[in-house]
């Protein structure tokens, strides 16, 4: 049938839907962001405020590395997502979305 659509081509629905995906993609990202630096200021906060209780300064210096394990785990999810999209959507063009 003439009409038929190439199951290999992109239509517009397509390319919307990645561009959708690559936003949701860094929003996620910024979420671990925001919550990485959350964490980090509570960390210095709580130090700061209590210097003199041990538990709180083991509890802030404890919440340090979370909260990098946070910005690390957001940035190596953000790279693997896009990297599947990428792969996913080999034809489409990407361009503003390469770095």
């Amino acid at each position: 049938m003439p009409n038929e659509e190439q199951p290999d081509k992109l239509i517009l629905r397509d390319y919307l839907a990645i561009e959708r995906t690559h936003l949701a993609n860094e929003r996620t990202l910024l979420a671990y962001l925001r919550t990485g630096l959350i964490i980090l200021v509570s960390a210095f906060t709580i130090i700061k405020v209590f210097p003199d209780s041990v538990d709180m300064r083991v509890l802030g210096y404890a919440l340090m590395p979370i909260a990098i394990a946070s910005v690390v785990q957001g940035v190596r999810r953000y790279r693997h997502v896009r990297r599947s999209i990428v792969l996913h959507y080999s034809g489409a063009e990407q361009s503003s979305h390469d770095e």
